[in-house]
Parts: structure tokens; sequence; C-alpha cells
């Protein structure tokens, strides 16, 4: 059986109708063999309940008249290789524009390939698009750059939040030839189920899939010096108490939004005088500003702290370079002192929910006379939906 984008199942008619049964010495396999070349796509082997197949004494193979599974596998097309890329030639700081169209309903392995050429001169920054709900296309899209061998650099598959299917991705290039990418959803080279440029073999699109137009935009900018911090600012999100929540960080240019998709203290480490890290967020980036904030996820205790970028990945900029502070130490971005919180002279009171405290729940017990009242206080730290419970 074929199977199809929806999930359904189609019976293939493609065997001999006098096909024979040729065991091998074992009495135990049977090869089958169609009439001609299966299609690229998904394919299901089952035994159907009413094949009325039976073992050498008699006994049916399948007795319960229901179809049985066998197995499941994948016909593809040969991948595509670099021989096979639409020739771009040089871009620049010019935005180029180059429409097309992917079949990915279908041939979910299909992709378009292109090839670049960095010019000579100063490190650039390169900067790719696919455009295609934006548009009106159908069309769920993926992108990956390729060095000169055909080897991943990046890839991307999340858009801005107005346009999530619409992939984008920046990276710092030195002068040289380079490779893009257009394949379906989940068509990304580096893992199982992507393409490979090198040894030639095609991938397949994920999940729901249809065929599309789309627009790849393609611009290379020079990028001489990496971002630098312009603000850096401790927030408390409770004015009357100097615990700080979280941090607020600016920059005099745009930094790479994935690298704040990478969860908690992969972005930026907060270390005290000991050595240990603090758990910090990143829970909104403002493009326009270039101004990061993040939470803490707990109450950090009195002392001195420094923020820094970790040894591998954190924060970088457009072209993957690390930001800077003049006059600091190199990875770091700043110190903050952390003052004696005063004791809360209203028990009622419980000041700043930090993310762990929201996620594990927060909770007192009171005796209540009758008639009495009493109100509690809290601020909030991050925007989400909260439960309040009574027992």
């Amino acid at each position: 059986w074929k199977v199809n984008h929806d999930g359904s199942t189609t019976p293939i008619e493609t065997f001999n109708n006098n096909i024979q049964e040729n065991l091998d010495d074992t009495g135990m396999r049977v090869v089958l063999t169609t009439d001609r070349p299966l299609d690229p796509g998904k394919y299901r082997v089952v035994l159907l309940g009413s094949a009325g197949i039976a073992s050498l004494d008699g006994i049916p193979v399948v007795s319960d008249g229901v179809d049985h599974l066998l197995g499941s596998y994948v016909v593809r097309v040969p991948g595509i290789g670099l021989k096979d890329a639409v020739d771009l030639g040089t871009v620049d700081s010019t935005i180029r524009t180059i429409p097309g169209t992917l079949g990915v309903g279908e041939d979910p392995s299909a992709v378009k390939l292109y090839r670049i050429e960095i010019p000579v001169g100063p490190r650039r920054q390169l900067g790719i698009a696919v455009d295609a709900q934006r548009s009106g296309s159908p069309l769920k899209a993926a992108l990956a750059l390729f060095d000169a061998q055909g080897r991943p650099i990046d890839t991307a598959e999340i858009g801005r939040p107005d346009f999530p299917d619409d992939p984008y991705l920046f990276d710092g290039l030195k002068p040289g030839v380079y490779y893009i990418g257009v394949s379906g959803r989940g068509n990304l080279p580096g893992t199982p189920q992507g393409y490979d440029l090198v040894a030639r073999t095609g991938g397949s699109t994920q999940g729901d899939v249809s065929s599309g137009g789309f627009t790849l935009r393609i611009v290379a900018d020079p990028h001489n010096t990496p971002a630098h911090l312009k603000t850096f600012m401790v927030d408390y999100a409770d004015p009357t108490t100097p615990i700080p929540t979280g941090l607020t960080l600016q920059f005099d240019g745009p930094i790479r939004e994935s690298a704040l998709r990478t969860g908690p203290s992969k972005a930026i480490e907060v270390v005290d005088a000991s050595g240990k890290t603090w758990t910090a967020y990143a829970i909104s980036y403002d493009e326009a500003q270039a101004s990061v904030r993040f939470l803490f996820a707990d109450r950090l205790p009195q002392g001195r702290y420094a923020v820094k970028l970790p040894g591998q990945g954190g924060l970088v900029d457009l072209a993957g370079d690390r930001p800077v502070v003049d006059g600091l130490p190199k990875d770091t971005l700043g110190y903050f002192t952390v003052e004696a919180a005063p004791a809360a002279a209203d028990p009622y009171d419980l000041g700043p929910i930090l993310l762990h405290d929201a996620w594990n729940g927060l909770g007192d017990t009171l005796n209540l006379d009758p008639n009495a009242v009493v109100t509690y206080r809290f601020v909030i730290t991050a925007p989400g939906t909260y439960d309040f419970q009574t027992t």
C-alpha cells in the first residue's frame, strides 16, 4: 500500500498476475517483484487477513482475519548534488529576489539548490529569507546554508512571529562559494530525515505538506565589527523591595534570535562570587531596540554577580560574532550587586513571583476568623496563565 499525504493508504496494483512464489532454501522467505519501479513516497507492506497463507502442515499464518502490518519503507529519488545548483553569481548589499516553486506535495524529497559567491573583500553578514506564506502560498519551507563542499553550516525552519512558517537565517561569511537549499518543513540536512548534498541522498518533508511558490531573498552586507553592549540594566519588578528580578541588555545592533531559544543559562551566565551559575531565561526580544530581557528563575542571595557569555554558544549578533563591552574582560557583559532584602513587614506580601516559584507553585496556610478578610499582594514577573486554588 502507498501512504498518501493525509495518512490514508492506496493499494498498489503493480504485481504480475502470474507471479510465482519464490522461496529460499529455508522455505521461510517469499520474494515478490513489482512489474515496474515504484514512485517516490511512503509504503507499507501488509499481510491481508484474507490471504489464506498457511504453513506446510496447513496451519494458517493469519487466523483472525485481521490485516497485519509487516513493515514500512520510503522510496526516494537520488538526492540533489552541488552540480544541480542554480548559479546566482555574486551577492552583495543589493537585495536579490529569486522566485521559485517547490513540489513537495508530489515529491516530499524536493529541494531547490542555489550557488552564491561572497566577493573578495571584508567579511559579510549574509541574510536569507523565504517568503511563501507571507504571499499566500501554502508551502511550509526549510532553509539550509552549505559551504563550498556541500557541508551544512546552518539551518532554519522558524520565521518571524507574524509568519512563523517562512524561515530566515543570518550568518557571517568569508569570501568564497556557498550553497543555499530550500526544502519542505522537516527535510533538513544533518537530521535522520534530511537530505545530504555530499552523499547525494534525498530526504523527506515531514507532516502536512503542500506544494507552492516562494520567493528567496538574499543580501550580504559588509560586517567589520561585532555588536557592542549599550545598556546594562538590572530589573526590579516590585518597586517596594530591592529584590532583582532580571536583566535588560541593549545592543547597538541586532541579536540573532535563535541564540535566545537555547533554554536557561545558555544565552548568558549569571555567576556569583563562589562560581555558582544562576538560571536566567530570555523572555523577550525587542528587535527595533536590539534589547533582550532576561528573567531570573530564583531569588538571588546577597552578593556580587558577573554576567558572562558561556564558553559554548550564547548571545551572538547576526553575523555570529559575540557582543563586546569596552573596558571589560572578554565575554563579560557586566557586574551587579544584590543587597540584603529586608524582612517583609506584611506576612501576606509575597513580593515578586519568579519563574521557579510560578512553575512549582507557591502557597500559604492560615487560620481565618469569622468575618475576617486577608489580602495577599504579589507581583507577576512573567506573562502567562496562572491558576489560583484554595482548599
